[in-house]
């Protein structure tokens, strides 16, 4: 009987060219904030400034025609929105041959460069959220919490137009998809929460959406203007021939993208926490 070293060899082993798909988190944070001004700066340094006019007091109510009023002077402010940073990711092929000899191979490289480079983008606009007013000690999310944050962007004059945002975690829409008014809201046996998980329809007039790129629970709740994006219009792909500088048979993928980030106003967004 053959030992195993010695039957080993005559085992047919081949590489398939399919790939078994890696885990990702879900993006798409960069599609919740305004680019209002992305076909004005393209390129590493360029800026757009930014003006708002301020209303410089409030109407005068007259009790006669020959009554005296005030004039005001409106009041400019501006705010700079530069191209200043840069996503970037590169990745090593130390078996060139093997990546020219299958399309799989390239697609599933230039699938993770151009997710971590959109991953980067995401967790940057993450970072630099910054609301005047935190409420925190909430380990469950409610109804209630929606209520809390409408009030506050009311409050602040927020318009309610329809880009209002609610931003959770996972385990905040653990929470509230067991709500029974979102559970039972239209219920269809094939679209409601029950069934697809998915927070469809506004809530308080937010439009939710889920991000485990967010801290275990936290909630961010905004006007979509609060902060604007600026970013290169498709990822710079290249590959480079690493041998001449490394003396070693290798080539670099790389991907990257230019942009530009900046809060425009702490008022409209809320964060609540636990």
């Amino acid at each position: 009987m053959l030992t195993k070293a010695e039957y080993s060899p005559i085992i047919k082993q081949e590489w398939s060219d399919d790939f078994y798909e890696e885990l990702r988190p879900q993006l798409g944070i960069v599609e919740l904030i305004s680019n209002d001004y992305e076909g004005e700066i393209s390129d590493w340094g360029d800026t757009v400034k930014v003006q708002t006019i301020g209303t410089p007091g409030r109407a005068q109510i007259l009790e006669s025609d020959n009554e005296a009023y005030n004039a005001q002077v409106p009041t400019f402010s501006n705010t700079d929105l530069v191209v200043d940073k840069c996503a970037v990711f590169p990745v090593d092929i130390t078996d060139w041959a093997r990546y020219q000899a299958n399309p799989k191979y390239q697609d599933q490289i230039r699938t993770m460069a151009v997710h971590e480079v959109a991953r980067g983008v995401d967790q940057r606009i993450l970072d630099t959220m910054a609301p005047d007013t935190i409420l925190g000690g909430q380990a469950n999310m409610t109804k209630a919490l929606f209520a809390r944050a409408a009030r506050e962007l009311e409050t602040n004059d927020v318009p309610m137009d329809g880009n209002w945002i609610a931003l959770i975690d996972p385990l905040y829409k653990e929470d509230l998809i067991q709500v029974n008014e979102i559970l039972s809201r239209d219920f269809s046996p094939t679209s409601s929460v029950f069934m697809s998980g998915k927070l469809k329809d506004p809530i308080y007039g937010f439009q939710t959406h889920v991000s485990n790129l967010l801290p275990a629970n936290t909630a961010f709740f905004f006007h979509k203007s609060f902060m604007n994006i600026a970013i290169q219009l498709g990822a710079d792909y290249k590959e480079m021939d690493l041998e001449a500088s490394t003396n070693v048979p290798a080539h670099r993928v790389r991907v990257k993208t230019l942009f530009g980030l900046k809060q425009f106003d702490a008022k409209r967004i809320f964060k609540i926490t636990a």
